[in-house]
């Protein structure tokens, strides 16, 4: 089951969030998803101290939970675009931050149905390796922090 967690992240923390995620390096897949860092793996310069708030958020994230960041993403989908149907590889516990996003965008899964994750707070843990989709019905990119927590 997926569960919403408050992050505590103030309005200045967000803001410089999403201007970090800004500078990453993105690349589209064959969808019309861009990525920053894939699956098991880390945005180009996270080890160089090149995006600090982002790191501290998802890191402290990890620590309240027991556990050690084993690969971040930061996710853009375009405005009324939509992931298809697919499954990712993986075990590891995997959760979204959004820090663009609207009530028009929904993650679907077999065994969830149909469900929004709100702005600044953490959903999980996403069950990536069943079915699922993002569908982004709204006029606004959406942008996911995607973290993988083991």
């Amino acid at each position: 089951m997926i569960e919403t967690l408050e992050s505590f992240v103030g309005v200045g923390q967000l803001g410089r969030i999403q201007m970090e995620a800004l500078k990453m390096d993105f690349k589209r897949d064959s969808s019309s998803l861009e990525m920053a860092g894939l699956q098991g793996e880390f945005p180009k310069g996270w080890d160089r101290g090149h995006f600090p708030e982002t790191k501290a958020l998802v890191e402290d994230f990890a620590r309240d939970r027991g556990k050690k960041v084993t690969g971040v993403m930061v996710n853009r989908l375009p405005a009324h675009s939509q992931v298809p149907v697919h499954q990712d590889p993986g075990t590891a516990e995997r959760w979204h931050f959004p820090i663009n996003t609207s009530t028009n965008v929904y993650w679907w899964d077999e065994e969830n149905e149909f469900r929004h994750f709100p702005a600044a707070m953490w959903s999980g843990p996403v069950p990536y390796h069943l079915h699922h989709q993002v569908t982004n019905q709204s006029p606004y990119e959406r942008v996911h922090i995607v973290v993988d927590i083991e």
